[in-house]
This record gives C-alpha cells, structure tokens and sequence, in this order.
C-alpha cells in the first residue's frame, strides 16, 4: 500500500501536469485511501505510533484540499497568499506533531536506560534493593538450608575418612629368617687332658 501510494503520487506529479483536477483527485483519493488502511489494520506495533500515522493522514488530507486554491480555479492572487499561510501552518503541525513524538521517544529511552543503570549500581551496593519482606525471608532460607547442607557434606566427609584410618591395618612386616652359627668347643686346659689319658 505504501509503494503503490509513491506510485500514484509520481504518476500525478510528473504524467498530469495540465490536468489540476486529476492531480487534485490522485492526491486525495490516495491519501484517503492509506487513511482507511491505517485505520482498519493497525499495522504499528505500538497504538501511539497508529495515532500518530492518523494524524499525519489528516494533515496531508487537509494540505491536500488546501492545494485546490493554489490552482487555476482560484484567480486572487491575496486569497492565495492568505491561505499559504493556513498551510504553512498545517505543515508546521505535521513535522511538529513527528518532531514531538521522536523527542517523546528518545526521552523516554534515555529515561529507561538511567533507571536501568541506576538500579544495576544500587544492586550492586545492596542486593535486598527493592524486595519484599518475604522475598528476602525466603533467600535467607534458602541460604540457611545451603549453608546446613554443606556443613552435613562436610562432617558426613570427615566421618568416613576418620572410620577408613581406623580400619586401616598396616601391612606386615618381613620377619628375618633364624640364622644358625656354628660354635667350636670350648678349648680343655691340660689337666683335663692329662686326667682323660689316665682314664683311657
């Protein structure tokens, strides 16, 4: 519908220059038409910016009526100089109205992204920054819970490795193998000796 709009406009413009009335109709009938489109389909995202479309039809509708005096079918030149002004003006509130609308916008973003960061550093600060009392109930216990938790891992750790060193036997040790030595007589003093001769 867009496109087709450019292309009625351009064949006016430019293909029906001694024809005024046939322009007068192109432009009129073509806006009139993309007003209907934008009324019935809404083909914004956002309801301001399908207002604000509206808006703009209504204006180029009325610069578009506005033009019928600019034409032949008016000869006094002071009747034409006084409605140029009534459509400077209309003009005026169209890129106004858009001017308006853009500068809403980029306040409103830069407004968005200050309470984003502001929030993000008083979080940082203070991480209970805008939560309710029960909501800071619930994390202390959760935190609580984590907290017994780990601490029931850690004993439950400590037991298990105290019951493996108590069980622990160490490994025997190699006993050393009996060693037998042989030992000589003792040596017999000369008496003995004499007294097992006499003996003999």
């Amino acid at each position: 519908m867009f496109i087709l709009r450019r292309l009625i406009f351009l064949v006016c413009a430019f293909k029906l220059n001694n024809h005024s009335h046939f322009q007068f109709a192109g432009f009129y009938f073509s806006n009139l038409a993309y007003a209907m489109f934008i009324g019935f389909n809404k083909p914004k995202v956002y309801w301001v910016f399908n207002y604000q479309e509206q808006l703009n039809e209504l204006l180029t509708q009325l610069v578009t009526i506005q033009l019928v005096i600019f034409s032949d079918f008016v000869l006094d030149e002071e009747v034409k100089f006084l409605m140029g002004w009534v459509l400077v003006a209309t003009m005026a509130l169209l890129v106004g109205s858009n001017l308006l609308l853009v500068f809403y916008s980029a306040v409103r973003a830069l407004f968005f992204v200050c309470i984003k960061y502001y929030r993000r550093v008083r979080r940082y600060f203070d991480p209970y920054f805008m939560m309710t009392e029960e909501q800071i109930k619930l994390i202390e216990d959760f935190k609580e819970l984590q907290k017994q938790k780990k601490n029931a891992t850690e004993s439950s750790e400590t037991e298990s490795s105290s019951e493996d060193e108590l069980v622990t036997v160490p490994p025997p040790q190699p006993q050393p193998s009996p060693t037998i030595v042989a030992t000589s007589p003792p040596p017999v003093s000369p008496a003995v000796q004499t007294q097992i001769v006499l003996k003999t």
